[in-house]
């Protein structure tokens, strides 16, 4: 359907696993006739000085500090918080009550879950996962699972 639009169409991505997005949106973003708004709840608050890639979905009541950066179609759920100078890689999902402290790197397609909580300074790769109420006090790897407080790799 999408290879034979004649007239512009914006699309949001509305699902969070990284793999799978990123997917869709290179599948997509072949047809030059479609682009990828930035949705922005009004009760979230975006610094002025924060930097967004396109297709973003920002959620009720998040916050993005100053000098913050996001990628393409990162996904911060409700209540997510996302600290100064901190950079979010492209296709990255941040589930709801998520805590990243300011001067944090998390690599493409991570998936940070529920209530999981972000030292600051830490770099985490791409494709890694942080469980659920995960306390991250050191940086992880790429490809890497990690859950539990302090967060520790799991095989």
């Amino acid at each position: 359907y999408f290879d034979m639009l004649s007239e512009p169409c914006s699309v949001v991505i509305g699902f969070a696993a990284p793999r799978e997005k990123e997917g869709v949106y290179r599948r997509l973003k072949r047809n030059p006739l479609i682009s990828f708004p930035n949705v922005v709840h009004p009760r979230a608050s975006v610094s002025d000085c924060a930097s967004l890639g396109e297709g973003v979905v920002i959620a009720i009541d998040c916050v993005v500090s100053i000098d913050a950066k996001m990628g393409d179609c990162v996904f911060l759920n409700c209540g997510a918080m996302v600290g100064h100078d901190s950079a979010v890689g492209s296709f990255s999902s941040i589930m709801p009550s998520v805590a990243v402290s300011g001067n944090v790197e998390i690599g493409d397609r991570c998936m940070l879950g529920v209530g999981s909580l972000i030292l600051q300074g830490v770099k985490i790769g791409s494709d890694a996962l942080v469980g659920m109420g995960s306390v991250v006090l050191r940086d992880i790897d790429s490809g890497t699972s990690v859950f539990g407080n302090p967060a520790r790799r799991m095989p």
